[in-house]
């Protein structure tokens, strides 16, 4: 049992297989019975429960059975090349059609003496009968090609589905692991630059700072720490650990930076890929402010467009674009982690873009806001 199960990928398979020869027995019940009245001498004259036990019932019961070692065979065969297949599966019906045609007869017999008061049917006459009778067999390769043809369709149908599961387990591990690996990459760099800040304003006698400048970065970690396994998070959700990020570097710019938000509140609970924003706005401090040593901005927006996109803005002054620089061609890890990322979540559903305009550069992510196709823990 425990092979079928994992084969066929079905629970109570052995259930399934007796409703299928159950059906057989109904179907052929309903013939035998309409046949017997049609006859002459059956005029008037009941069905009989010993003609039930004799046939159909005795035969499928057998055929059930049997279709055990049919199942077993076909483990053992269903990996050999389609000739081998074919043949040794025409071979095996013809000899199980005929070992159930004379086994039925031994079957009949011990369910007459197990259920009725008399033999209906002595063993010898139903071996005569089964001798003389062989037209049969070809019922019975018929059934065990309909069968086989079931459990076939069954193993491809399991193997499709296998399949198609372990592809998904084996995207969303990937998946995982890429915002593990981008969480690796980012806290070092983001870490580095923060104590870097908190050593310099500790020199200078700016304990309040400091001190300011730990607590955040406290609090910041611990919300990263509370989301580490969580693949997506609400908009809202992001742009909260988001600010304890900028909080930290606006203690560390000061005068220097000038930061706008423009978030649609109708935003706040789409889903979006955890830390999707972080590494965008990183990248705008390390190459638009902290190069330059005049006042800069950074500009975060968030709205819904054209009634079902999530449209995400990162725009920072005070940088410009490499001249013939491409998504493919940057080296940025940011860059590049987000891409990949995107299109491992939404295949063809999203568009990232990096542009240069208004003497800045605009980092822009448009989403689905459909939330509940792409939300996975």
């Amino acid at each position: 049992m425990q092979e079928s199960k994992r084969i066929f990928y079905i629970q109570n398979f052995y259930w399934y297989n007796a409703l299928f020869w159950f059906l057989f027995l109904l179907q052929a019940l309903f013939q035998d019975f309409s046949a017997f009245h049609y006859q002459e001498y059956a005029i008037n004259t009941p069905y009989k429960f010993e003609r039930f036990i004799y046939y159909p019932f005795g035969y499928f019961f057998t055929y059930w059975l049997i279709s055990f070692f049919i199942i077993k065979f076909y483990y053992s065969c269903r990996k050999w090349s389609f000739k081998y297949f074919l043949w040794g599966n025409l071979i095996a019906a013809i000899l199980i059609s005929i070992l159930v045609k004379f086994l039925s007869c031994i079957v009949i017999v011990l369910l007459e003496r197990l259920v009725l008061p008399t033999e209906t049917y002595p063993i010898g006459i139903l071996l005569e009968q089964a001798n003389e009778m062989w037209w049969d067999v070809y019922l019975g390769v018929f059934y065990y090609i309909i069968f086989l043809g079931a459990i076939s369709g069954l193993d491809i149908y399991a193997r499709y589905k296998n399949h198609f599961t372990f592809s998904a387990e084996l995207e969303s591990k990937l998946v995982k692991n890429q915002l593990q690996t981008l969480k690796m990459q980012l806290k070092p760099h983001f870490l580095f630059n923060a104590l870097n800040t908190i050593v310099m304003m500790v020199r200078k006698k700016n304990e309040d700072k400091a001190i300011e400048m730990i607590s955040g970065l406290s609090d910041m970690l611990r919300s990263t720490l509370s989301s580490e396994h969580r693949q997506f998070v609400t908009l809202e959700e992001e742009l909260s650990l988001l600010r304890k990020y900028l909080a930290i570097e606006e203690v560390r710019y000061q005068d220097r930076l000038k930061l706008i938000t423009e978030i649609q509140e109708e935003t706040l609970m789409c889903q979006i890929p955890n830390l999707l924003l972080q590494p965008i706005v990183e990248n705008a401090f390390k190459h638009g402010i902290a190069g330059s040593i005049d006042t800069e901005t950074i500009r975060i927006s968030a709205y819904i467009n054209n009634g079902n996109k999530l449209q995400l803005d990162v725009f920072n002054t005070g940088s410009s674009l490499p001249p013939d620089w491409t998504m493919v061609s940057s080296k940025g890890i940011g860059v590049a982690n987000t891409a990949q990322r995107l299109r491992q979540l939404y295949q063809g559903s999203f568009k990232f873009q990096v542009s240069e305009i208004e003497g800045g550069v605009l980092v822009r992510i448009i989403l689905p806001v459909n939330k509940k196709e792409y939300v996975s823990n």
